[in-house]
């Protein structure tokens, strides 16, 4: 009977070989699945590819590359890398590919406008999965040897409990006649507690956000030292979270944003296929429960619409090769701003008062461009990354900001490689939410959203990590020029 028992006991490395292949059976299934609605979506094009050859071709070679981006990612636990592969596969591929056959925007039909936007954007893929290669598969198990253990520093329940539960209580109170109306019905609230708009969105992300992330701290933490009494604390204060972020009156990136975050922090980092499956049910839900943000519907793809993947890629949301289009355009009547929209959007907290000359949004121009041309139906547009590169320096903001992007990510991505408690990782749970509106836009919001997100995550963190027994000398020694030793 003991050896019985002794041989079903499996050995970590069987495990591991056992996660491993499963990863590879998902990867096989998805890029086979991802592989074959690109190809659908070149049958659906028809004619069109006769017209613009070179134009569907450099789109096909995109999705090919965001597929391989995609699987590449998921074999490395790279999930900032997996989203923005996903962006480029869907918005940038899949998504003009359609929307060009339907011939839903005349911008498309304009001299060499279809060629440069796809041209830009096979370049922003191609620099990613160069940057890619640099990170080694499985590569958030393979600790360094000098990076610092933040699972052995001591642990603030107390101090994180109390604090989470005392900024959720002020939330309720303040929001409780808005959490339940609409998107609508809460900024009426807000209007009414807030007067200036910059106060009332630093508070309403701390005042929002931070419960959330402190109670999935704390959450994971207790689960992993099966404490069932911290469980259900952390678990009330998690309920509590739920309240104040409900669907009713959040926006969609932001429910995307926490959810994103709480699926690569819970399973610190090592489940990125399913993070996949996760978007990809996302994708394929949201036009059946109407969940995106704008209801009206795009006037010139209405009676296009007729599958299921018609009304999700003709839709709206799906518009960033359409934007980046009349950005494109943009430039070749007005020229480049030489800058002006990325240093506007990095010093997005300078109110205009101080700064008169502060750059308007390059939506705002995209849109009075597009106006000129066809029904837009509604002014609340958006500009892709590598369109803002395009408008800011041309060819050489393209390049610029690609580098720059995965540069940052992949950095981000090696940093926190096997220290799921470090501030690093922190970050990149709650960089993989944002990784959307990022690469879709608007800048100046992904500029303020990353720093609000950063914020609030950044609290709760400090003082699980830092909170306890500041006196002790074997804390001060492990957690001594901690940032330094990281980065």
């Amino acid at each position: 009977m003991i050896l019985t028992a002794h041989k079903n006991i499996k050995s970590p490395q069987i495990i591991e070989k056992q996660k491993m292949s499963f990863v590879s059976f998902f990867n096989f299934v998805y890029g086979v699945c991802a592989s074959a609605l690109l190809f659908y979506c070149l049958f659906f094009a028809g004619e069109k590819i006769g017209e613009f050859p070179v134009e569907y071709f450099l789109l096909f070679l995109n999705g090919a590359f965001s597929i391989y981006g995609m699987i590449a990612s998921i074999r490395r636990n790279a999930s900032i890398h997996f989203v923005s592969f996903l962006f480029c596969y869907l918005f940038m591929s899949l998504a003009p590919i359609v929307q060009a056959g339907a011939e839903i925007d005349p911008v498309f039909e304009m001299d060499f406008i279809l060629l440069i936007v796809s041209s830009i954007s096979l370049i922003f893929t191609l620099t990613g999965v160069l940057f890619l290669q640099r990170l080694p598969i499985n590569q958030d198990v393979k600790k360094k040897e000098n990076a610092i253990d933040f699972d052995n520093l001591n642990k603030n329940y107390n101090l994180l409990f109390w604090v989470t539960l005392f900024i959720s209580l002020i939330s309720i109170f303040l929001f409780k006649d808005g959490l339940f109306t609409s998107r609508e019905g809460f900024g009426k609230v807000m209007a009414q507690i807030f007067t200036d708009q910059a106060i009332a969105l630093v508070c309403l992300t701390l005042l929002k956000l931070t419960p959330f992330y402190g109670a999935t701290i704390g959450l994971r933490a207790a689960w992993e030292e099966k404490n069932t009494r911290k469980i259900i604390s952390f678990s009330f204060l998690f309920f509590l979270a739920l309240i104040i972020n409900n669907p009713i009156s959040s926006p969609r990136y932001y429910l995307a944003g926490v959810a994103f975050f709480f699926i690569d922090y819970v399973t610190r980092g090592k489940k990125t296929h399913l993070l996949a499956m996760f978007l990809i049910l996302g994708v394929i839900a949201a036009p059946l429960f109407h969940v995106f943000r704008r209801e009206t519907p795009n006037p010139m793809a209405v009676k296009q619409e007729k599958t299921l993947m018609e009304k999700t890629l003709l839709s709206m949301d799906y518009d960033a090769v359409q934007t980046a289009s009349y950005a494109v355009l943009t430039v070749r009547n007005d020229g480049i701003v030489w800058g002006e929209n990325i240093a506007g959007s990095i010093l997005f907290f300078v109110p205009r008062k101080l700064w008169p000359g502060k750059p308007t949004q390059t939506a705002f121009v995209v849109y009075d461009t597009m106006i000129k041309h066809r029904t837009v139906g509604t002014n609340n547009l958006s500009t892709p990354l590598v369109a803002e590169g395009y408008y800011a320096f041309s060819w050489f903001g393209v390049i610029a900001i690609s580098l720059v992007y995965w540069l940052l990510v992949t950095k981000l991505t090696s940093l926190s490689a096997g220290a799921p408690r470090s501030l690093p990782f922190l970050l990149r749970a709650v960089y993989t939410g944002l990784v959307l509106i990022f690469l879709r836009g608007m800048l100046m919001v992904a500029m303020s959203a990353i720093v609000g997100f950063s914020v609030a995550a950044v609290i709760p963190w400090l003082l699980f990590t830092y909170g306890s027994d500041w006196k002790r000398k074997d804390m001060h020694e492990k957690t001594k020029n901690i940032f330094i030793k990281r980065v």
